[in-house]
């Protein structure tokens, strides 16, 4: 008898135990040991970060933004208004204003600092098309130009505005050659020059030469090309030529240094 109670109770026990194995019993609980998550790395839509996948915006400006790495860049202002010419075909200064003639064009400088650089009749108009030669009569306050052999003069008018001078152009007269350049001399003489080493003391309004001469016996160590000087101070003058600018001395009678060419010498925009 009491081996058959011992193996009813071992019977009960089986059963339950394998119920709890094999799921049978309907009514218990089960315990959730683990639930898989989708990766992070999953498109949006999934129940990972709805906002993986999407454009990321990073700010340029404004709040939140980190300056210390900001490169600031001038922009440059285009040829047709403003640029930096490398040859000069002619160059004077009047006043504060010096003007370069490269080309159709010509550079308005304020020191060193181009200003603007237009078409040549927008500044002169009624004039040349190209100079070949420019200088500055200080004591008739006029801008005189040559293109080729014919010579015209402005007077400044209200602000920067030219006008014609009356009674130009003129045509030199036969005993003065092509000029290639021109320069008033710290002693205020007025002179044309050639590609010949020639220099010949001009006055624009009796259109006559007063003397010609080789400038190599008057002007010591002058370079080669001269296109023009700039005003005298403390005895000293930028002197363009063709492509480079030197500065003279008078106390040295030549140049200091070696010449810079002209688009480094000028500040261009």
């Amino acid at each position: 008898m009491r081996l058959f109670l011992l193996l009813c109770i071992v019977a009960v026990v089986d059963a339950g135990f394998f119920d709890f194995l094999f799921g049978r019993n309907k009514n218990k609980e089960t315990t959730v040991v683990h639930e898989t998550h989708p990766d992070t790395g999953e498109l949006p839509g999934s129940r990972a970060n709805p906002n993986l996948g999407d454009e990321v915006h990073i700010p340029s400006g404004g709040h939140g933004a980190d300056h210390r790495n900001r490169v600031t860049v001038k922009k440059r202002k285009n040829s047709d208004g403003y640029g930096c010419p490398i040859r000069v075909d002619a160059f004077c200064q009047a006043g504060k204003y010096s003007y370069l003639f490269s080309g159709g064009k010509v550079a308005v400088i304020q020191n060193k600092e181009v200003q603007a650089y237009p078409a040549i009749e927008e500044v002169f108009p009624s004039g040349p098309r190209s100079v070949n030669a420019a200088v500055y009569d200080e004591d008739r306050l006029s801008v005189v130009l040559i293109q080729e052999r014919k010579v015209y003069a402005y007077k400044k008018t209200g602000g920067d505005k030219f006008v014609l001078d009356s009674g130009f152009p003129k045509e030199l007269p036969d005993n003065v050659f092509t000029p290639s350049g021109a320069m008033v001399w710290h002693d205020k003489r007025q002179m044309l020059l050639s590609n010949a080493g020639k220099f010949a003391l001009y006055d624009e309004y009796w259109n006559k030469s007063l003397m010609t001469a080789r400038t190599a016996d008057y002007f010591k160590n002058l370079p080669d090309n001269v296109r023009g000087l700039s005003t005298w101070q403390f005895g000293k003058a930028n002197v363009f030529t063709k492509n480079l600018v030197f500065t003279y001395e008078t106390s040295l009678n030549s140049t200091a240094g070696d010449g810079v060419p002209v688009n480094v010498f000028l500040r261009c925009f």
